[in-house]
């Protein structure tokens, strides 16, 4: 007997623990022979167990695991048909091929179950037949074939999408939307932009996904909409800004607009997260307008030494001499990081000659 077969004998043990230990030495061994019977071991009593035999399927891939996998996916017991599911997403492309089929198989659930799992695999070669559900008499299918394209990040899938944010349900343009701004292809942009004229949410989708995508044309319309926004839509536009637009915030923007971001964005520096105040502190010294000068002198005194490092940065981006007298002591202090940061912004004021 040799040692897998003794192994797949012991699996039967009624020790729990045993089983378990065997489950993983399956997995390490790397014998396909063992895969029915680890397949089998997910409906153990045992979470335990469970668990081991998922890990053990896992490594050992291949299409004979998709093979036995795949009938689960017709369960009625949720937690089997799930962690068939959780196994199938690991496998790559190793399922691809056997996968496809079921986008096509007359059970809606199996479709849709095929559907997430060829998603969350990013194979490309699953795009034609997502876009092919987005035909399918069940809305759920639809919908779960739009999320999985957007996963996929495949341009083939534009011009559908913008198909089903043009043709569908308020929900359907939802996901679309969602789907297409994972795209991030310069050709949503325009469409995008008209959806800022739709209902509430279909605007706020809009919104969201044009912050995402991060194309420089969609800054009027963001500011714009941020004039006429309530505080929530205010808050997701300032996120949006700050997190993908950083590097076109700048003083070229014209004087109003400028005013108006530096207000709110200096407002949204009450917010908990230290990385996103460091970035909008940045993007208020790219504005380089003056008037931000007196707030980012008081940021030198926070006791936050990150929050002292980005009002360097921010004045030394304004470059106005008013600030040296409150950096230069800076640049004596011992902590080092504090004591570059305050150094290259006086350098860069000095630099700058402005005053």
């Amino acid at each position: 007997m040799d040692v897998v077969e003794d192994l797949m004998q012991r699996l039967s043990s009624e020790d729990e623990s045993e089983r378990r230990r065997v489950a993983i030495a399956l997995g390490e061994q790397g014998d396909q022979e063992a895969i029915p019977a680890l397949v089998q071991k997910l409906s153990d009593p045992s979470r335990g167990v469970q668990e081991a035999a998922i890990e053990a399927l896992i490594k050992l891939r291949g299409k004979r695991t998709v093979q036995e996998l795949i009938p689960l996916l017709r369960e009625k017991d949720a937690s089997l048909r799930n962690m068939a599911i959780e196994i199938l997403k690991e496998m790559g492309s190793d399922g691809v091929d056997l996968l496809l089929p079921l986008l096509k198989d007359e059970d809606g659930d199996v479709r849709i179950f095929a559907a997430d799992i060829l998603g969350y695999t990013g194979e490309r070669r699953a795009t034609e037949g997502l876009i092919a559900l987005l035909n399918d008499p069940v809305a759920n299918v639809r919908n779960q074939a739009i999320v999985s394209l957007g996963q996929l990040k495949d341009k083939r899938a534009v011009s559908p999408l913008l198909r089903a944010v043009e043709e569908g349900d308020e929900w359907t343009k939802f996901a679309a939307i969602e789907a297409l701004s994972e795209l991030g292809a310069e050709e949503v942009v325009d469409p995008l932009i008209n959806l800022l004229h739709d209902d509430e949410l279909i605007r706020r989708a809009a919104l969201e996904a044009l912050g995402k995508i991060g194309h420089p044309k969609t800054i009027p319309y963001l500011l714009k909409a941020f004039k006429e926004a309530d505080q929530g839509m205010k808050n997701g536009i300032i996120r949006n800004l700050v997190g993908n637009y950083a590097e076109h915030l700048n003083s070229s923007l014209k004087k109003p607009e400028r005013g108006m971001l530096l207000r709110e964005f200096l407002a949204a520096l009450d917010e908990e997260d230290l990385i996103f105040n460091f970035r909008v502190i940045e993007i208020v010294g790219r504005l380089q307008d003056r008037r931000a000068i007196p707030r980012l002198i008081g940021l030198l005194e926070n006791p936050n030494g990150l929050m002292k490092i980005a009002a360097c940065k921010g004045l030394g981006l304004i470059g106005e001499t008013e600030a040296l007298r409150y950096l230069l002591p800076l640049t004596e202090v011992p902590d080092e990081d504090l004591r570059l940061a305050a150094q290259e912004a006086v350098e860069r004021i000095r630099g700058n000659g402005r005053g």
